[in-house]
């Protein structure tokens, strides 16, 4: 018997890549809300927020994520572009839907 007959020598154990999330690139999100604070008009601003995304998305392709966490990734680093813009009071912010803002919400005691 050699090892070439053992199926067990032959099994890979399936993978999954799991991207490092988003939401903890503070870094980078800061980097990008610093460039929309020094965009003179909205169309520069546009262009390098369109960019950033746009590499965000091809990194993680090149790295074999599926597209629906890429999705999930990509609204989750525009949160955190908008917590920065707004943190540091940027001319500039991603628009997002209501319902992802980060903010105060409404509710408690009356």
């Amino acid at each position: 018997m050699t090892h070439g007959d053992l199926p067990l020598f032959s099994w890979e154990p399936p993978r999954k890549i799991i991207p490092f999330p988003t939401k903890l690139r503070i870094g980078h999100a800061r980097k990008v809300a610093e460039q929309l604070d020094q965009s003179r008009t909205n169309r520069e601003a546009d262009s390098r927020l369109s960019r950033a995304c746009q590499t965000l998305k091809r990194q993680m392709r090149a790295a074999g994520i599926p597209e629906d966490e890429i999705d999930r990734q990509h609204q989750t680093f525009l949160q955190a572009i908008s917590v920065e813009c707004d943190r540091i009071r940027a001319r500039w912010s991603p628009v997002l839907p209501e319902d992802q803002r980060q903010g105060p919400t409404p509710g408690g005691a009356a």
